[in-house]
């Protein structure tokens, strides 16, 4: 989904909220540029905890909610699917949406990494020279 949003093709109260969004963004990029994927993973704890501090430890919640996602995210793809369009054929709302949803997966993702006490990095690593093995012979 590497298509950028033509800001032309949203409607006005969309392009209001993703200009401000991307405002905001600008206004505090550098807070996050420089963030690694642990740095992420603790940001995402702590905001779960901010907010929804009854189930941010609760791996069976978030493995729920993963998939919650996960299933909005792939609703969309179905859609694009039927309609026989690909990403590129998005408007930038719809583009703006699915990216918001994958975002929202990975969010869920980066929780259960830390509850989990992994560096996602690192057991990455560790799984693609399973993988390797396993799929190359290697």
């Amino acid at each position: 989904m590497s298509a950028s949003i033509n800001l032309d093709e949203l409607d006005p109260e969309t392009r209001a909220r993703y200009e401000a969004e991307i405002e905001r963004a600008r206004i505090i990029y550098g807070t996050y540029k420089d963030m690694t994927l642990n740095d992420i993973v603790q940001q995402c704890m702590q905001d779960s905890e901010d907010w929804f501090p009854d189930q941010a430890k609760s791996v069976p919640f978030l493995a729920l909610a993963l998939c919650g996602e996960a299933g909005e995210f792939a609703n969309m793809v179905k859609k694009m699917v039927r309609s026989g369009r690909t990403d590129s054929d998005l408007s930038g709302e719809e583009r703006l949406a699915i990216r918001l949803e994958a975002i929202d997966i990975f969010i869920y993702l980066c929780n259960i990494f830390g509850i989990l006490g992994m560096d996602p990095v690192q057991t990455y690593g560790y799984k693609r020279e399973i993988n390797i093995k396993k799929y190359t012979g290697g």
